[in-house]
């Protein structure tokens, strides 16, 4: 089973690489969806399938939510990660800022350093969670110590602001 996962990502992966046609695209993708609802996913290979049908990869944004939603619901991080920024900014579905403080959060608790800041900014910030400085410190920080960027300048302006 873990090998079709592993052959089905390599096959997205090759796709990218190839001239894209709407006949060639569509049979690739319906023989990709088939195999896939023929076996038990597991959530990175469903993260996969909705990386390739994000916009810079694929025309079908709807597509990409619908997989990483399947991807979030097995606890994938980093699909719910990337629902959390869709429903922050509603892309692809209305927007809800509580709706991706809730996968935010879920994601964070994995220890996602995007996740982390974002659910950071989001304190800071009162978007979707009453403002608490110091909820917003303590996510930036950890974010902050895995590298992020992003959270490194927030955390500085925090300590810097107060």
């Amino acid at each position: 089973m873990q090998f079709l996962c592993n052959m089905i990502g390599g096959l997205v992966e090759l796709s990218r690489k190839l001239p894209h046609n709407s006949k060639n695209d569509s049979s690739f993708r319906v023989m990709m969806i088939n195999i896939c609802h023929q076996m038990e996913e597991n959530s990175e290979d469903l993260y996969l399938m909705g990386d390739y049908y994000r916009p810079e990869n694929g025309p079908d944004l709807r597509e990409a939510i619908k997989w990483y939603r399947l991807s979030a619901d097995q606890g994938d991080a980093k699909a719910q990660y990337r629902l959390g920024v869709c429903y922050l900014v509603g892309t692809g579905m209305k927007q809800d800022v509580r709706e991706a403080v809730k996968w935010y959060r879920l994601s964070a608790n994995q220890g996602h350093a995007k996740a982390q800041c974002f659910l950071g900014r989001c304190y800071l910030h009162g978007q979707g969670v009453e403002h608490n400085v110091g909820e917003a410190v303590k996510w930036l920080r950890l974010s902050a110590n895995q590298g992020d960027s992003n959270a490194q300048y927030y955390l500085g302006s925090c300590y810097e602001y107060g």
